[in-house]
């Protein structure tokens, strides 16, 4: 016997909300809403599934910080664990250089707002 929703609506709110709590944290992730919609579309699907999609994913995530740590310039979590994060002062210079950026632009656009109400004088009408 069946019971609970129909399976249209398990689907559609596994999909609802699967982009609505990615969307929350802000991180959009298409294969993870498909996999909610996987889940919800049968019933031969067991907490054994889900552990053994969980336990890929971590070890993904896990291969991917050792992998990215390897490298010198970037140490990926390791400002979140408290650690240090060697990458500081370049980011630093970073967000002075984007700084800089956006204060010349804001020059160049008012200049050339300036030079063109010189030119065309008074037009009000």
């Amino acid at each position: 016997a069946e019971y609970g929703l129909p399976l249209i609506w398990k689907q559609a709110l596994a999909v609802a909300f699967g982009v609505s709590g990615q969307a929350f944290i802000g991180i959009l992730h298409p294969p993870a809403t498909g996999l909610s919609l996987a889940f919800a579309s049968s019933d031969k699907w067991s907490w054994g599934t889900m552990l053994s999609v969980m336990a890929a994913d971590t070890f993904m995530v896990v291969f991917a910080i050792c992998y990215i740590n390897l490298a010198e310039k970037i140490q990926y979590p390791l400002y979140w664990l408290g650690l240090g994060w060697r990458a500081n002062d370049r980011m630093g210079k970073v967000q002075k250089s984007a700084q800089k950026s956006a204060n010349n632009a804001i020059r160049r656009a008012s200049s050339i707002n300036n030079s063109s109400n010189k030119k065309g004088g008074d037009e009000s009408v």
